[in-house]
């Protein structure tokens, strides 16, 4: 964009044709973004788009960028969006020569200042970050004449008498006049070509500027996707040992499941068998029990037949005979108990 504002200025400066149509609302382009020879170059026509254009919150009228007033008193007059409006705006002017700036709020669109000659720019700035204008720059030049309008007080000693014979110098006053019109028209060529160079030379620098902002973003998002990448790569190495992890315990809690199943099941048999054995011991209480009944009614029936047995016998039997009987009864009655 750069380039080609500073070549449409050589055209003009040149006294080329214009490179706007009049009539037929065409544009004059390059047909290439290579820096055109002073001597020759080539354009093409192409229509140009319509763009919608946004119409800002904040518009500088007056002064214009890059113009010129004389010293005195300068009137700025802006326009304010109406929605923008609601704003606290504030006037910013600042001296280019010594770097101060003053500010003044405002609620009016416009404002008077007396200003000294210098460089001076001028914006306005509003409470909102988002309602503000672009710099304006303009230059204040020293007036031949006052503000009123009236020309300079003159010296009148220094005038010359009316009986004194006419002053022929002003024929090389007249001449001086042209060379120092010509001194500064080559004076203005210089600061033409000093402030063409300068912008020739902001471009470039502007274009390595934004060549290096490419690099730069070009490095960041090469190190932004090598970062996502290895993000990316760390999820699915979490994602395969959270897998892993959960399938080692899918498998240790079927195992401890198992395992619990299994004592269960050994308690069971083990309580069974405790059952059967109490079962089995009753029974065998109950049998002896039974064979001890049956020993103490053979016993009775024992010694009831002794008894009989007794009574039949001989009564002279001898003692003798008898001791040994006793003595027999006696040890089968030890023997039964």
């Amino acid at each position: 964009m750069v380039k080609l504002v500073i070549f449409i200025f050589m055209i003009c400066a040149a006294g080329a044709p214009s490179a706007f149509g009049e009539d037929s609302g065409d544009i004059l382009l390059p047909m290439n973004d290579s820096s055109p020879s002073p001597d020759s170059f080539s354009v093409s026509l192409r229509k140009a788009k319509k763009v919608k254009t946004e119409i800002k919150a904040v518009q500088l009228i007056k002064p214009g960028q890059n113009s010129q007033f004389t010293a005195g008193q300068l009137n700025f007059n802006w326009k304010v969006r109406s929605d923008a409006k609601k704003n606290k705006m504030k006037f910013v002017l600042e001296n280019l020569d010594s770097g101060k700036a003053v500010s003044k709020d405002v609620r009016s669109e416009q404002l008077s200042v007396d200003l000294k000659p210098g460089n001076y720019r001028w914006r306005l700035v509003s409470s909102d970050p988002k309602v503000k204008s672009a710099w304006r720059a303009f230059e204040i030049i020293q007036s031949d004449f006052d503000v009123g309008g009236r020309a300079p007080e003159l010296n009148i000693d220094s005038l010359a008498s009316q009986h004194e014979a006419p002053d022929l110098s002003h024929r090389d006053v007249a001449s001086t006049t042209a060379d120092d019109g010509k001194v500064d028209s080559d004076t203005k060529l210089n600061e033409y070509r000093k402030k063409k160079e300068l912008a020739e030379q902001e471009a470039s620098d502007l274009e390595k500027r934004v060549k290096s902002a490419e690099i730069d973003a070009q490095k960041a998002m090469q190190v932004a996707k090598e970062q996502q990448a290895r993000l990316k790569a760390v999820r699915l190495e979490k994602a395969k040992e959270e897998k892993l992890a959960k399938e080692r315990f899918v498998k240790l809690e079927a195992a401890r499941k198992e395992k619990m199943k299994q004592e269960e099941q050994a308690r069971i048999r083990h309580f069974k068998k405790i059952q059967m054995a109490k079962v089995r011991l009753q029974e065998m209480n109950k049998r002896l029990r039974i064979k001890l009944q049956e020993a103490k009614d053979a016993k009775i029936e024992a010694d009831r037949a002794a008894s009989a047995l007794a009574a039949l016998s001989a009564p002279e039997a001898s003692e003798s005979e008898r001791d040994p009987a006793d003595q027999d009864d006696s040890t089968s009655t030890v023997q039964e108990e």
